[in-house]
């Protein structure tokens, strides 16, 4: 097989694997941080786009508010820059 197919489907892997991640990470800070009001739409949700608010990041359903997977995702992902971003510090600072 050629390098280019073998590092395309490295890539793949590799995205699939951090959407999943980010996305369960966003599913548990989401509602700690919002003290449960908010909840998370499950990762296979398909949610028609006049629902959608505010830039399709949520939209309410009875008297809930739901983030999107891709709000959610980018909630996770946000959780992991500072978390990471914070040790980096911690650990700069202390040297």
């Amino acid at each position: 097989m050629p390098a280019s197919i073998l590092q395309g489907i490295f890539e793949v892997v590799l995205q699939a694997i951090f959407e999943v991640a980010c996305y369960y990470v966003g599913r548990v800070v989401v509602p700690v941080v919002s003290f449960g009001r908010w909840k998370c739409e499950s990762i296979s949700a398909n949610v028609p786009r006049r629902k959608l608010r505010v830039a399709g990041l949520y939209h309410t359903r009875g008297d809930g508010i739901y983030l999107t997977v891709e709000a959610t995702q980018l909630v996770g992902v946000l959780t992991m820059v500072l978390v990471i971003g914070g040790g980096v510090l911690i650990w700069y600072l202390s040297r």
